[in-house]
């Protein structure tokens, strides 16, 4: 994966695909934007990063409409620039 100098945004990254994608991404040298609802878990993975690159963690619930905006904001403010997004839905509860 060339991601050295990228800035990404991970969704679903406390755990499964989603957290193995923000650790890839990291190793291979990209600034990870890591989304998810569970701040406790999301934490967590930031201290398993190893790599060039860096994992900063974003708790944020994107069903959400308030805290999608949150995030755009936060992250023009933060990078200028996004290169790649990555959607990995979390768990959304029991089917109606």
């Amino acid at each position: 994966m060339a991601a050295m100098g990228r800035t990404c945004i991970v969704t679903g990254a406390s755990a499964g695909i989603g957290r193995e994608i923000a650790l890839a991404l990291a190793r291979s040298g990209a600034k990870v934007w890591a989304v998810a609802r569970r701040s406790d878990e999301l934490r967590a993975r930031v201290a398993l990063s190893r790599g060039p690159g860096c994992i900063e963690p974003y708790p944020a619930d994107l069903a959400d409409d308030a805290q999608i905006q949150s995030l755009a904001r936060d992250l023009c403010r933060g990078t200028g620039a996004l290169t790649c997004l990555y959607t990995v839905p979390g768990n959304i509860g029991a089917s109606v």
